[in-house]
C-alpha cells in the first residue's frame, strides 16, 4: 500500500515538473514576443521622428510666404500645430521609454523660469486662440533661476498647457503661476484651468498611461494619453514632485516643483 502511494506521489511530482517546464517555455516565448514587439514599436516611433520634423520645417518655410491669404495662413498654422503635436507625442513616447530603461540623461543648467513660460505660451498661442482660451502668467516675487534640463521642463509645461486647453471651455482662462515652494529650495509651477474638474477617485490614476475613467459603461478621459505620464516621470527624474488639485465643476490645477539653481 505504501509503495503504491509512493509511486502515485512520484508520478504526480513528475507530472507537475512537466507542467512547470511547459509553462516556463510558454512564458519565455511570450517574453520574446513582447520584447520583439517593444523593439519594433520603439524603432517605428524613432523613425517617425525624422519625417515629421521635416514636414514641420517645410510648413514653417511656407508660413514665411507673405503672399498667403488670411484663410490659407490659418489652414497652414493648423497643419503646423498638428505636426508639432504629433512630434511632441513621439518625443513623449521616446522619453518615457528612456526613463523606464534608466537611459535618460538630464542636461541641467541654470535658466530663468519666466523664459520657458513665455516660450511655452508662444508655442500654444494658435491652439489657444482657436479654442477661445486666454492664457496668462504670473511669477510671484523675482523671476527665479532654476537648475534643470531646460528642454525637458519646457516640454512638461507644454504638455500641461495642452492638457488644460483640451479640457477647458471656450472663453475661459488658463493661468500659469510660478512661486517659491518651501524654504526657497524649490520653485512651484502651476497650470490652472476652468474646466469641469477631475473626480476625487480618479486623481491617483491621472498620471497613469492612457488613464480613463469608466462611468456607467462610458469611458471618460481626463488627460491626453501619455502627456501626463511623461510629465510625472520627467519631474521625478529631477527629484521634484507633481500633483493635481481639482474639484468637480471648478477646474483643475496641475503643479510641479523644480530645484532652484545655487546662487553664489
Amino acid at each position: 500500500m505504501m509503495a503504491e502511494e509512493n509511486i502515485n506521489y512520484i508520478t504526480e511530482i513528475e507530472s507537475l515538473k512537466k507542467d512547470i517546464r511547459e509553462l516556463e517555455k510558454k512564458n519565455k516565448k511570450l517574453v520574446d514576443i513582447q520584447n520583439t514587439q517593444g523593439d519594433l514599436f520603439k524603432m517605428i516611433i524613432h523613425d517617425l521622428k525624422g519625417p515629421v520634423g521635416e514636414i514641420t520645417a517645410n510648413l514653417d518655410l511656407l508660413n514665411c510666404d507673405k503672399s498667403l491669404s488670411e484663410l490659407n495662413r490659418e489652414y497652414l498654422e493648423t497643419a503646423i500645430m498638428g505636426c508639432e503635436n504629433l512630434y511632441r507625442m513621439i518625443l513623449n513616447i521616446l522619453e518615457i521609454s528612456k526613463i523606464e530603461e534608466g537611459r535618460m540623461i538630464l542636461n541641467k543648467k541654470s535658466f530663468q523660469i519666466d523664459e520657458i513660460i513665455k516660450e511655452s505660451i508662444k508655442k500654444i498661442k494658435t491652439i489657444a486662440k482657436q479654442n477661445e482660451i486666454c492664457v496668462t502668467m504670473e511669477v510671484k516675487g523675482e523671476a527665479e533661476s532654476v537648475n534643470a534640463d531646460q528642454e525637458i521642463i519646457e516640454r512638461v509645461l507644454l504638455n500641461l498647457l495642452l492638457n488644460a486647453i483640451s479640457f477647458s471651455p471656450p472663453q475661459s482662462e488658463i493661468k500659469i503661476i510660478a512661486e517659491p515652494e518651501g524654504e526657497k529650495d524649490f520653485l512651484k509651477v502651476s497650470v490652472a484651468d476652468q474646466g469641469k474638474g477631475i473626480p476625487e477617485e480618479f486623481k491617483k490614476k491621472i498620471f497613469d498611461k492612457f488613464s480613463q475613467e469608466v462611468k456607467d459603461g462610458e469611458r471618460i478621459q481626463h488627460s491626453t494619453g501619455l502627456g501626463l505620464t511623461f510629465c510625472k516621470m520627467a519631474v521625478e527624474a529631477h527629484k521634484g514632485m507633481i500633483w493635481v488639485e481639482s474639484k468637480k465643476g471648478k477646474g483643475s490645477t496641475f503643479s510641479f516643483t523644480i530645484s532652484t539653481a545655487e546662487r553664489n
